[in-house]
């Protein structure tokens, strides 16, 4: 989580040990969100996994409007440093509007 705080994709995060869960603060750009939705895509019932090319294949016909918060054997990472940087596929978290 410190990763998207360091590339202000969120304004901070805390853990809470009592409920084992995490409160992420979403950044606000005068006094109206950054991000309009949040989608959950993988649910404990139903997993969602992209390979590169299904990565590049969303990006290629959508474009730039939204991205992914993958699940990876590297960490939690954007599908944008997926795609340019680690070139590396996961499991879909979340789907962010921007």
């Amino acid at each position: 989580m410190s990763c998207f705080v360091f590339k202000w994709y969120i304004r901070g995060f805390f853990i809470l040990p009592s409920f084992l869960s995490i409160r992420v603060y979403l950044k606000f750009y005068s006094n109206s969100p950054v991000y309009f939705k949040l989608f959950l895509v993988s649910l404990p019932s139903k997993r969602v996994y992209f390979s590169l090319n299904e990565l590049s294949r969303v990006y290629a016909n959508y474009s730039f409007n939204y991205f992914y918060i993958l699940s990876t054997s590297k960490g939690l990472v954007t599908s944008t440093d997926c795609l340019l940087c680690m070139r590396i596929a996961g499991e879909v978290l979340l789907k962010v509007h921007i």
